[in-house]
């Protein structure tokens, strides 16, 4: 027996209306941003986790306009409403299964260093999402009405009979609890791995400043000074980016999937309590819905919070200011740090300690760093998935390197 009245009905389709339609424009405002971002700095359009981020929003995209059309087109004959309940199931099951299988994906190569090598398993990762996502709705486009405990199915959402109650199960919740499961445990293995990270790198640090510094008395030129620091403080530099990259593209990963994971849970819930009462609240449909919509927006700030992406961002707004502000800023920071040494002059030293330190060579691998590299806080580029040759490697190290 469905309890809501037409007022109560009314309601409930301007909230769906509303969070569909401020949804797909979300969804659509972060597509459009991500490929003028990707053609501007190439760098990034290569990298799994942009493809993925990219994908997520096509979902997201297409759930709320299917949404959209369903409240005003909605079918009304048994072949339009199996359909319907087939698409809208996809639909809705389709970005969590992907930013799972994303997240343990990442967390397979981030912490626990599995090397993956050529697209044959991405693609194969892709088709399995793909068939897990589709196979189990496709129940619905063959099996009777009558068997499913209905009499069709444009009553699949009405008040649920015993054995409509165990089809909804075999086909929709078994399978989303799965994903629930290995969502949670992958999400708190990342958290786990985040705080360990983080202290890693803070006593890293802390050795780091207390190696670095001199024994009064040792003799050294201004140069030799300024070039061991500078490599010293490369070298440092390099790690604990490596560790912070890390931990920043785990952070903005592992949280994405808290909000459909609760939002599949709630429901799975109400679904059993709507079988034992055989009443629908409003209160509770407003609450399923908005959390439903909030994981639009988390999907958009994956975008926008991605440390690759928003040093890619930087970047292109450093190159329209002019092609020589790196450069500048680091020929600044070169002389504020020179003029903190002993035995400066004014705070100035000639053109030739400049040059002496123009060029210093990486300990662990033996390439030239130059100068603006050096001294610019983005030393360590994220190569996360990325396939551009032109991309500088980390380093590998066995407790901050991914």
């Amino acid at each position: 027996m469905n309890i809501l009245s037409p007022h109560d009905v009314r309601v409930a389709s301007i909230l769906v209306t509303t969070l569909n339609s401020v949804g797909l424009a979300m969804s659509l405002v972060t597509l459009v941003l991500c490929v003028i971002l990707c053609n501007k700095r190439h760098e990034i359009s290569g990298m799994t986790i942009i493809r993925v981020i990219f994908l997520l929003q096509i979902l997201e995209a297409m759930r709320c306009l299917f949404s959209l059309v369903t409240v005003y087109a909605d079918a009304t004959d048994n072949a339009g409403c199996r359909a319907q309940v087939f698409f809208t199931l996809v639909l809705s099951a389709a970005p969590l299964n992907l930013s799972v299988v994303c997240m343990v994906y990442f967390q397979a190569i981030l912490l626990h260093k599995v090397a993956v090598r050529g697209r044959y398993l991405r693609i194969m990762l892709l088709a399995g999402v793909a068939a897990y996502t589709i196979v189990p709705p496709m129940f619905t486009l063959f099996i009777p009405a009558r068997t499913a405990g209905m009499p069709s199915y444009c009553a699949f959402y009405d008040a649920p009979s015993r054995r409509l109650f165990i089809f909804k199960w075999l086909v929709i919740y078994i399978w989303l609890s799965l994903t629930c499961i290995v969502g949670l445990c992958s999400i708190t293995a990342m958290m786990v791995a985040i705080f360990r990270r983080a202290g890693t790198v803070k006593s890293r640090i802390c050795s780091g400043s207390s190696s670095g510094s001199r024994a009064p008395g040792q003799p050294s030129s201004i140069s030799g000074e300024l070039n061991a620091t500078v490599v010293k403080e490369s070298l440092h530099r390099r790690r604990r980016s490596s560790g912070l990259v890390v931990a920043k593209t785990l952070k903005s990963m592992c949280w994405f999937s808290i909000v459909p994971i609760v939002s599949f849970t709630f429901n799975m819930a109400y679904s059993v309590v709507w079988y034992r009462t055989q009443q629908q609240s409003l209160a509770v449909f407003i609450v399923d819905q908005v959390l439903q919509f909030l994981s639009v927006p988390l999907y958009c700030l994956t975008f926008y919070l991605n440390p690759s992406v928003q040093r890619a961002l930087s970047q292109y707004l450093q190159d329209r200011k002019g092609p020589g502000c790196r450069d500048v800023d680091g020929m600044e920071r070169l002389a504020s740090h020179q003029s903190s040494l002993p035995g400066s002059i004014g705070g100035t030293s000639g053109d030739s300690t400049i040059r002496t330190t123009a060029q210093a060579t990486d300990e662990s691998s033996g390439s030239p760093i130059s100068l603006s590299e050096m001294l610019s806080d983005e030393y360590y580029t994220d190569s996360l998935g990325s396939s551009s040759p032109t991309e500088k490697k980390p380093t590998q190290d066995s407790d901050t390197s991914p």
